[in-house]
């Protein structure tokens, strides 16, 4: 029952999280251009983005493992909200800009907190708990929660005529009562080594370094290139589908009914992950497999007319990316020790997000070439990771 309760509470606060995030995604770049920013400028934006989470994701989970994951948690509702505002209710491109702060230490802030304190929870109530199958339940919830908030997003605009705003306000709305419901759910306690950690608390880089040297630390070096690699897949989608959607025809409303269908995907392929991955013989090849799926999605995208196969390039790229990630997470948990959960979840997050700071590079591509080219580029950089991927597998016993 305790266990359930966990679940619950855990399912609750990712759903909450994930569905006010899901609000904006089948807007956010139109939004952005509303306000008179070029292509060029949204890839400024995601690359300031991508840069603040980049240079806080390690500080950030080593503040979760210090002073406690569902307060870190809990902070980055309220920073994530501030940038909301900032973007929402303030004149300018420097409002604008400053969003992509605020919201990038927010995203750095709330990765792998709550996520660390649900793993470590679970163990705790049962040291032989399947973190695969945990992980993919999470990952299909929370997906599932994208998709209700993606339609939603897509659908208020159009139905009730208000344009962007409204799905700004009511994102920042869910942000508050995140923050409120995790200070009254979580009451964890740090669990953080001490020994990772300077006398004033802050995080001994050598330390870390050492760490990921070591011997289950290298094995952790395929699955954090997998993650960057998976990110700048997804994040070329994210960050350009859109403009492109319109551009053959698509509407705010079809938008909405997309990306739901996506995240739908993304859920469907998380929940068959664990099979998936026992049919092929592995965690490892569960990977790599997906990210042929997300290859093949991309150079859909890239070569589409119209939007049906521009649609279908997108529920092959998300449906490869969030079953890729199951068996990655999975993996991933189970190289870690549980002190230190929270700051290599941050680890992991910081070379994802270096996938994404990719996006501003492309963003000149995009402009210059156009958007299909950004799709070809990014389906090559994964599809030739794959071999040594594949072949990284075949040498690496069964988990």
């Amino acid at each position: 029952m305790k266990w359930l309760s966990i679940r619950f509470r855990f399912y609750g606060l990712n759903g909450l999280h994930w569905g006010s995030v899901a609000l904006l995604s089948p807007l956010f770049v139109l939004v952005l251009m509303d306000r008179g920013l070029s292509l060029a400028q949204v890839g400024l934006w995601s690359g300031l983005n991508a840069f603040t989470v980049m240079s806080m994701e390690i500080p950030t989970g080593g503040l979760a493992d210090l002073w406690g994951r569902g307060r870190v948690f809990a902070l980055s509702q309220c920073v994530s909200a501030l940038g909301l505002a900032s973007m929402a209710f303030l004149p300018g491109i420097m409002p604008i800009f400053a969003g992509a702060f605020f919201l990038g230490l927010g995203r750095a802030l709330s990765s792998g907190s709550l996520e660390a304190w649900f793993v470590d929870a679970l163990k705790q109530e049962d040291s032989l708990t399947n973190l695969e199958k945990a992980v993919a339940g999470a990952e299909s919830l929370s997906l599932g929660s994208l998709a209700l908030g993606s339609f939603l997003g897509g659908l208020l605009p159009r139905w009730l005529g208000t344009g962007f705003f409204l799905p700004i306000v009511i994102s920042l709305v869910l942000k508050w009562i995140t923050c409120v419901l995790t200070l009254l759910w979580v009451k964890d306690t740090p669990v953080h080594d001490s020994s990772l950690y300077a006398p004033k608390g802050t995080l001994k880089v050598g330390t870390l370094w050492e760490s990921i040297r070591n011997k289950e630390g290298q094995r952790l070096i395929p699955l954090m290139m997998s993650g960057a690699l998976l990110a700048l897949g997804t994040g070329v989608s994210e960050s350009f589908w859109q403009p492109r959607f319109v551009e053959l025809g698509g509407n705010t409303f079809h938008m909405g009914i997309l990306m739901a269908l996506c995240f739908g995907m993304g859920a469907f392929a998380s929940a068959w992950a664990p099979t998936v991955s026992n049919v092929l013989g592995g965690h490892e090849r569960g990977v790599v497999s997906y990210q042929g799926l997300l290859v093949a999605g991309l150079l859909l995208m890239s070569m589409a007319q119209g939007t049906v196969p521009l649609a279908m390039g997108m529920l092959a790229v998300y449906g490869g990316a969030a079953g890729a990630g199951v068996p990655r997470r999975a993996l991933f948990h189970k190289r870690i020790p549980d002190a230190h959960r929270a700051t290599m979840l941050s680890v992991d997050s910081l070379t994802s997000y270096a996938g994404f700071g990719g996006v501003a590079l492309l963003g000149f591509v995009a402009k210059n070439w156009g958007i299909p080219w950004v799709w070809g580029i990014t389906s090559i950089l994964v599809l030739v990771w794959m071999y040594p991927g594949w072949a990284w597998s075949s040498h690496r016993r069964t988990e």
